[in-house]
């Protein structure tokens, strides 16, 4: 049988006692209920206040963490070595440094799309200096093709080699480089420097001229110190030569 715990009368009118502790937890009650209706209160004009402050506060920027590219390179006459090659005057009221890569299709673009026509647009106002930049763990014979122009830039052939070298940038080998030299009348001077890599410490000055300008990729341009990324229409680079002979 079980027992009835509830310290209840039965059949008659509740306790004093139990008034009491009814009363008591009722007041209990009111009062949770009451603080809660604060919180809540008070929560609520809190978030308010937030959201007043935040639209009043400017925005905030998203924060860029990719490496930012220089609009210009003050020292850029600084970077053209006796080595390197170039086209037209010295004198020439603007002058283009390339940084480039023989086996970078975004450089045969501009080869292929803007470097003859600019020259010709801008026959003796216009100096062209190509230096080597080239990416080895993804263009596995862009370096030895730097080396190979550098070599043919002793013997006076540099824009030969230049030439031949992004005419036939997909098919590239060490065996492609060294008939590229025959056809334009190399010999063994050049298979010399070639083979003995002599000019390797004047591609690795110009990868750090490079460095030193900003660059990151290729191709990547100076114009009179302005930097340029990327292999950008021609009418780009028309745009900012004829700003530059305007002022």
């Amino acid at each position: 049988m079980e027992q009835n715990n509830n310290p209840q009368i039965q059949g008659g009118s509740p306790s004093p006692l139990l008034l009491v502790l009814f009363i008591g937890q009722l007041i209990t009650l009111l009062a949770i209920a009451g603080v809660g209706y604060v919180v809540q209160r008070e929560a609520a004009d809190l978030r308010a206040a937030i959201s007043d402050i935040e639209k009043a506060a400017p925005a905030r920027p998203a924060r860029d963490d990719r490496p930012q590219q220089p609009q210009e390179y003050k020292n850029w006459a600084s970077l053209i070595r006796d080595y390197n090659i170039s086209v037209g005057p010295e004198d020439a009221p603007v002058t283009i440094i390339e940084f480039s890569d023989f086996q970078c299709p975004f450089c045969n673009r501009f080869y292929t799309q803007s470097y003859r026509q600019l020259l010709k647009d801008y026959d003796g106002k216009l100096r062209f200096v190509y230096k080597n930049l080239p990416l080895s763990q993804i263009h596995p014979s862009a370096e030895s093709a730097a080396i190979a122009l550098q070599c043919a830039a002793r013997e006076g052939k540099g824009w030969d080699m230049h030439d031949k070298l992004f005419d036939n940038y997909r098919s590239l080998s060490d065996e492609t480089i060294r008939d590229l030299a025959k056809e334009i009348g190399l010999g063994d001077s050049w298979t010399q420097c070639y083979e003995k890599r002599e000019t390797a410490d004047e591609v690795q000055q110009d990868s750090k001229d490079a460095m030193e300008a900003g660059a990151r990729g290729t191709p990547a341009f100076l114009i009179n110190g302005k930097f340029v990324s990327g292999a950008q229409p021609l009418q780009s680079f028309k745009a900012e030569i004829d700003r530059l002979l305007s002022n």
